[in-house]
C-alpha cells in the first residue's frame, strides 16, 4: 500500500515536471519576449487581447538572411516575405491553458532591412491575433526598421492565436503610405 502510494506521488511529480516542460519549451518556441525586444501593449479591449500597438524592434529578430529568402512564397509590398497562404490543419496546436485563445499556428516573417517600419494588423472582426514573445496577444504589430543591421532580411518568429482549428485571417500589412491585405488560410481554403 505505501509503495502504491509512493509510486503515485512520484508519478504526480513527473506529471507537473512535463507539464513545466511544455509550456517552457512552448514559451521557448514562440518568443522573443519583452526582455529581448517587444514592447507590450496596453490597454486591452478584454483580458486577453489588446487594442494598442504591440512594438518590435530589431532585438527581438530571430533570424537574418538574404533578401528574399527561398522558404518563403509571397512577397508583400517590396518589403515583407510571409510563408504560404495555406497553412495545414496539422501546423495549429492548441494552447495551454487556451483561455480566449486556444489554437495557435506559428508564424516566421521576414522584413528587409531597408524598409521603414512595417505594421500588421487583423480587423476586430476576425477570430484571430496575432502572439509574439511575452506581450499579451495583438491585433496589430509595428515591427520596427532595423537597417542599421546590414543588407538582407530579418526574420520574426509569432504566431496566429485562434479561437477555432481552423480560420481565414486577413492580416493588412502597411509600409508608409502603402497597404496590402494578405489573407492567411488556417485549416482550410477560403
Amino acid at each position: 500500500m505505501r509503495r502504491a502510494r509512493r509510486i503515485k506521488s512520484e508519478m504526480g511529480r513527473l506529471v507537473n515536471v512535463g507539464r513545466f516542460v511544455a509550456v517552457a519549451l512552448l514559451a521557448v518556441g514562440c518568443t522573443m519576449g519583452g526582455r529581448h525586444g517587444a514592447s507590450g501593449p496596453t490597454p486591452a479591449d478584454d483580458a486577453t487581447t489588446s487594442t494598442a500597438i504591440l512594438t518590435l524592434n530589431c532585438a527581438s529578430t530571430t533570424v537574418t538572411s538574404p533578401f528574399p529568402p527561398t522558404a518563403h512564397d509571397r512577397e508583400v509590398l517590396g518589403a515583407v516575405l510571409l510563408p504560404l497562404r495555406y497553412q495545414p490543419e496539422q501546423n495549429v496546436a492548441s494552447n495551454t491553458p487556451s483561455g480566449r485563445w486556444p489554437y495557435g499556428v506559428k508564424v516566421f516573417l521576414f522584413i528587409h532591412q531597408r524598409a521603414r517600419p512595417v505594421l500588421a494588423t487583423i480587423p476586430r472582426s476576425s477570430q484571430a491575433a496575432m502572439g509574439w514573445g511575452n506581450a499579451p496577444p495583438a491585433r496589430t504589430v509595428r515591427f520596427k526598421s532595423c537597417s542599421n543591421m546590414g543588407v538582407g532580411a530579418n526574420g520574426w518568429t509569432g504566431a496566429l492565436l485562434l479561437k477555432s482549428r481552423t480560420a481565414c485571417v486577413p492580416i493588412t500589412f502597411q509600409l508608409g503610405t502603402r497597404r496590402k491585405a494578405v489573407p492567411f488560410d488556417i485549416g482550410r481554403h477560403c
